[in-house]
Parts: C-alpha cells; sequence; structure tokens
C-alpha cells in the first residue's frame, strides 16, 4: 500500500510575514517562532524592531545534466502537492531586519514535522553574525547543540547515547550577536518523508 502526504498550500508557498519583536512572538498561519528584542529589551517605542521572515519549501529531483550526468536539482511546492515516502524536502526561512535599529537575542525555531525525519548535518545558517543551531527532542522544552537520550540496556542499566534523527523535533537559530538594520538572517534544513 502506497502512502501519500499532501501538504497544504500555507505549508509549502513562500510566505512572507512581519514580525513585531516584543519578547516571544508566535506566527499562527506558518511553522516558524521568531524571537528578540531590541536595544536589549523588549520594544517600548512607537516603532518597534521588524523582522521580514519568508519561508520556501522544496523538494529534491534528481535530473541528469547536458552530458548525462545526474545532478541534484530543488524545485519548490507551491499550492496542494503530494509527497511520498522516501521523497527529501528542504525548508529555508530568510529574516530580514527592516527596522532602523539592531535587534538582539533573535531566535527562529521551526517544528520538524511528524511525517518526516531530520537527515543529520543538514541544518545550516548564515547571517552577517555566527549563528548558533540547536535542536529538541522534547517538543521544544530545552534545546542544546547534540542531543542525547536515556536507553536502557539488555543488562538493565541506562545509557546515555546520540538521539536518533527521528527524535528531533524542532531546530533553532539563535543569532549570537545582534542583527543590524538591513541585515539578512538565513537558515535550513532538510527531512525525509516517512
Amino acid at each position: 500500500m502506497q502512502r501519500h502526504i499532501i501538504l497544504g498550500s500555507g505549508l509549502v508557498t513562500v510566505l512572507t510575514a512581519v514580525f513585531w519583536i516584543n519578547g516571544s512572538t508566535s506566527l499562527a498561519a506558518a511553522p516558524f517562532q521568531v524571537s528578540g528584542t531590541g536595544n536589549g529589551a523588549p520594544i517600548v517605542s512607537q516603532k518597534p524592531a521588524q523582522v521580514d521572515l519568508q519561508l520556501l519549501v522544496e523538494k529534491q529531483m534528481v535530473v541528469r545534466d547536458t552530458q548525462g550526468k545526474q545532478q541534484i536539482a530543488w524545485q519548490p511546492l507551491q499550492g496542494n502537492v503530494t509527497v511520498q515516502p522516501g521523497d527529501t524536502l528542504r525548508y529555508s526561512f530568510t529574516g530580514k531586519n527592516t527596522s532602523d535599529r539592531a535587534v538582539k537575542n533573535l531566535a527562529v525555531t521551526q517544528p520538524i514535522p511528524r511525517q518526516m525525519v531530520y537527515l543529520p548535518y543538514s541544518a545550516t545558517g548564515s547571517a552577517p553574525i555566527p549563528v548558533k543551531i540547536t535542536y529538541s527532542t522534547d517538543n521544544g522544552k530545552t534545546f542544546v547543540e547534540t542531543p542525547t537520550i536515556q536507553v536502557r540496556l539488555a543488562n538493565g542499566k541506562v545509557q546515555t547515547q546520540p538521539a536518533p534523527p527521528s527524535a528531533y523535533t524542532q531546530i533553532r537559530w539563535t543569532a549570537t550577536q545582534p542583527l543590524s538594520p538591513s541585515a539578512s538572517f538565513t537558515g535550513s534544513y532538510q527531512v525525509r518523508v516517512r
């Protein structure tokens, strides 16, 4: 029996949203969560800092070049699309500081859909400043760079081991320095459909 997963247009089209950075802000219509502060504290002025966030989801395709060699290409997904078990998807975002002040403590959190498994070492992030990537295995309660789990061995002892990719529930990109006005912040990661 072949399974198909249908992704709705709200998830797979390019999304643009403006986030007011006032402590922690969640976006209900998209899977990302963005948080941060302007000038080191929640904004209380009349013109708070803004981050414009765009999301793109692409499906990995194998194509042949003019010499017949296989190449990897990424096809943007739009509208209602069907993906199948084994398909690889890439989620990417670009956030731009559209205000006239630096945004401090900027973090973007992306949940990993339940029907998908994170592909190890696929998360990337860049900005004009360093970006720290951390992961959660407990639905966003905690984030660490290298998640672990407790495993009960045959002899009854409990051992800490690296968490398998199937245990990852969220990824977080954190800017380690303030994001200057007009500066961009990007990230991506890949998943395989279960």
